[in-house]
């Protein structure tokens, strides 16, 4: 077996599938983060979060239509607290409720009645918070782990009603908030801890993403028909078998009768999500149905299917022999239970505050919460396409990186917005543009980059070194004629340090101001493996594991104590739009056979027309 194993790793060798490590010192794969694959800790961060501030004078988001049903609610957002104030308000309606921002902790008031929870502190930077509200207790979390004590026996939640909604300022135009939100989440179920801490590891991804589920209990009697025989046509204690069907030795079975079904009552929560899981087997023809009366899901071979369900007034659990087709073959193990874990259908409010510019903070939910901020000004606070009062931060660290999403510059403000994606429809935002994929790869937008602080192993001094990345072309015209790939330190260009860059033709191998240039004809939008080297005092550029571009000569001294940059340099100028990927830094010159190993190892995972989007797996098997 070792045989097998170390015969496979040299073959994958020599077929290039894997990276050369010899004098690595920086592998950026953007993966889940910024983290260094090479071993040697150069560690990226990332600076593509976007957030809204509030100067503790009268900014706030107006949300008013915004209504929640139940009794229940849970708030998740990053914050960057600089004075107390209203986190949120809503008025109007039969209760008034109140989060804020109080006195080192967050208080709810609910109606005339207020309830604390300490632990809260202001200029410590952005926190995630989760507050947890329901008709029994109330919670705060602070990344991750919960603050303080449950408050118990807190009074009935009633957000139904309510016609004045704001974030950040009170109705009554007092409790202004000071600091930074981004990422602010709404759902009307309970989050416990595991779900808080799916959330708080997972920044990127809504806790709906946990693909570990949590269930409530059994709602089925007998799914298992354990000791039932019972023939077709009757009502047992637990189930109804219609014309056709008949339960015995622990299957429930059809003859193929079509249009017929067999039942049980099943007292689900209207609106509640829940788990139907049947077996199937000696399946034979036709179609069978699996649900209630309608919404069903249709199943014609033998398996163990699960089928999540939105129950509706509809109170029984129907196994069908569908109209027309018939079903011949045997059921068991049924099993429905309710979908406690978060979902898709109780997220009810979900501002990214993803969109760096106008006067709309969208809502990707689906309920069409779309609010507008506001300096407290009535007379100009509508239609002028920008924010007033509350202001747009970006390039923010800590907080969910727009660089580790997939997105889209959306209109009406093309090339201003950025949303990120639909949850319902993960493909488009919520305004209906396509999103850009971001393939494992850092997804820049023309405002974000990634930095890597100084290191010595960084530094080459007169001696050989290479620089990769691979990059989708695209170039914007800015107040340089350059587009920063990545760069090892300072202003481009810089007598110190080395960098690749794009013009609008070309990719281009810098060390000071001596450069070599591509001659492929570049693609807006397709990948391209790029790889500059020094070899004594040669540099050449390779494109696609070609060099390309002759060579040019610089035996200047590529050492410095400026930060490393991705997508753009020291200033302000010089951005990069479009996805950065694999950036990797060698203590040596890459040989031609080695820039075409590494282009081969990463060519499946960088394809034109890649669909990878998801950071819970890896092109790479990490």
């Amino acid at each position: 077996m070792l045989n097998i194993i170390q015969n496979t790793i040299g073959a994958l060798a020599r077929k290039g599938l894997s990276v050369i490590r010899n004098g690595l010192k920086m592998w950026l794969p953007f993966e889940k983060s910024g983290s260094d694959l090479s071993g040697n800790s150069n560690n990226a961060t990332l600076y593509t979060g976007k957030a809204l501030s509030f100067d503790g004078v009268n900014d706030y988001v107006d949300l008013s239509g915004f209504t929640l049903d139940g009794d229940t609610i849970t708030m998740s957002l990053w914050a960057d607290f600089t004075s107390e104030g209203t986190i949120f308000d809503a008025t109007g309606g039969s209760t008034p409720f109140l989060v804020r921002y109080k006195s080192g902790g967050i208080r709810i008031s609910n109606g005339a009645t207020s309830y604390d929870v300490a632990g809260v502190s202001s200029n410590v930077g952005f926190k995630r918070f989760v507050i947890v509200y329901d008709s029994s207790d109330f919670k705060v979390y602070a990344d991750g782990t919960q603050l303080g004590s449950t408050v118990s026996s807190v009074g009935t939640l009633n957000l139904s009603n309510h016609t004045a909604v704001r974030v950040g300022y009170k109705t009554n135009n007092s409790s202004a908030l000071g600091g930074n939100i981004s990422d602010f989440q709404i759902y009307n179920s309970a989050w416990t801890q595991d779900d808080v801490t799916f959330d708080y590891n997972n920044p990127q991804h809504l806790v709906t993403d946990n693909s570990e589920l949590r269930y409530g209990s059994e709602e089925v009697t007998k799914g298992d028909f354990e000791g039932i025989t019972q023939a077709e046509d009757t009502t047992g204690a637990d189930w109804t078998t219609g014309t056709g069907w008949s339960i015995g030795s622990g299957v429930a079975s059809c003859d193929g009768t079509s249009g017929v079904s067999m039942h049980q009552n099943i007292l689900g929560v209207q609106d509640n999500i829940y788990a139907i899981t049947v077996t199937v087997s000696n399946y034979t023809s036709g179609t069978l149905q699996i649900g209630g009366s309608s919404n069903n899901l249709e199943v014609d071979a033998n398996g163990t299917y699960t089928y999540h369900r939105t129950w509706t007034s509809d109170s029984n659990l129907y196994f069908k022999s569908k109209a027309g087709a018939g079903f011949t073959g045997s059921i068991s193990n049924i099993s429905v239970k309710e979908i406690v874990s978060p979902t898709l259908n109780n997220l009810k409010g979900y501002w990214h505050l993803s969109e760096g510019d106008g006067s709309i903070v969208y809502d990707s939910s689906g309920e069409g919460n779309d609010g507008t901020s506001y300096d407290g000004n009535a007379d100009d606070h509508d239609g002028d396409g920008t924010i007033i009062g509350a202001t747009w931060d970006d390039q923010q660290a800590t907080i969910p990186q727009l660089g580790l999403m997939d997105w889209a510059k959306s209109t009406p403000v093309a090339d201003e917005i950025t949303l990120i994606a639909d949850p319902n429809n993960p493909s488009e935002d919520i305004l209906g543009n396509s999103v850009r994929l971001r393939e494992h790869s850092l997804n820049l937008d023309g405002i974000g980059y990634a930095e890597v602080p100084d290191a010595d192993n960084l530094d080459f001094g007169t001696g050989d070194f290479s620089i990769e990345a691979w990059a989708k072309y695209r170039y914007i015209n800015t107040n340089s004629s350059f587009n920063i790939v990545v760069t090892l330190g300072g202003s481009f260009p810089n007598n110190t340090s080395a960098a690749i860059v794009t013009d609008s033709t070309q990719f281009k191998f810098y060390i000071g101001s001596s450069h070599v240039d591509s001659t492929t004809t570049l693609v807006e939008g397709q990948w391209y493996h790029i790889v500059g080297t020094r070899t004594g005092a040669t540099l050449r550029l390779y494109v696609d594991k070609t060099s390309e571009g002759g060579t040019a000569n610089s035996s200047l001294t590529v050492t410095n104590v400026d930060t490393k940059r991705i997508g753009r340099d020291s200033t302000l100028d010089r951005p990069y739009q479009d996805l950065i990927d694999d950036v990797r830094i060698y203590d040596r010159a890459l040989s031609a056979d080695e820039v075409e190993q590494n282009y081969k190892a990463g060519l499946n995972k960088h394809k034109t027309g890649s669909s990878f989007s998801d950071d819970f797996s890896s092109d790479y098997g990490f």
